[in-house]
């Protein structure tokens, strides 16, 4: 005769086994979401890659680690807007790691890699000109990625907010300090130096 306790224990165990149908019904929308994700967000994501590696290879692996990334952690992942700037922060990661792997490669991968400056300028920066590439480049890498963030990206404050891992407010004085200092760049680039100008205006007042 089958005691209380082991009644207990089997009706313990058999309650704790899942259900096949549930089981399977869970996957598949853990399965649909991510497809939803993957699609919404593949072009925005590669361009967002592409713009920041030096090879479409590189773009391609970061891309890859991204997904990799939503996949595993797809519960974790905001819905709606957030979705986004979740994964450029997630993107953002990713090629800074990559960044720090170059560093450490070995000199001779970096003189084969230097016999592609077409690829590597191609796949550095929009096609926007030279003046534009070079002011860019004459930028921090905060100034940088913040500009690509609302020129590039097309993000809001908000969004870029999430992405950087900084408030709205941040984001807005890091444009706007970014926009100025490219704009003067950009200006010595076409021979015009405005703090020589400002300099001058300040003599002519005296």
């Amino acid at each position: 005769m089958m005691s209380a306790k082991q009644h207990d224990s089997d009706g313990a165990r058999l309650g704790s086994r899942t259900d096949p149908q549930a089981d399977q019904s869970a996957r598949t929308d853990r399965v649909e979401r991510f497809k939803v994700i993957y699609d919404d967000t593949y072009d925005d994501l590669w361009k967002y890659c592409v713009r920041r590696s030096p090879t479409p290879h590189e773009a391609e692996d970061a891309l890859g680690q991204v997904f990799a990334v939503a996949w595993r952690r797809l519960d974790d992942i905001p819905t709606g807007d957030g979705t986004r700037p979740w994964l450029f922060g997630v993107a953002r990661n990713q090629l800074r790691s990559s960044r720090r792997r170059r560093l450490r490669i070995t000199e001779t991968i970096e003189r084969l890699r230097s016999t592609r400056p077409a690829v590597v300028n191609h796949f550095n920066a929009p096609s926007d000109g030279s003046e534009i590439r070079q002011a860019l480049d004459a930028l921090s890498d905060a100034d940088r990625e913040v500009l690509r963030l609302i020129a590039w990206e097309e993000l809001s404050h908000a969004e870029a907010a999430a992405v950087l891992g900084c408030s709205e407010n941040a984001v807005a004085i890091r444009v706007h300090r970014a926009r100025d200092r490219f704009k003067k760049e950009l200006a010595k680039l076409k021979g015009y130096d405005p703090s020589a100008q400002a300099q001058g205006e300040g003599d002519s007042g005296k």
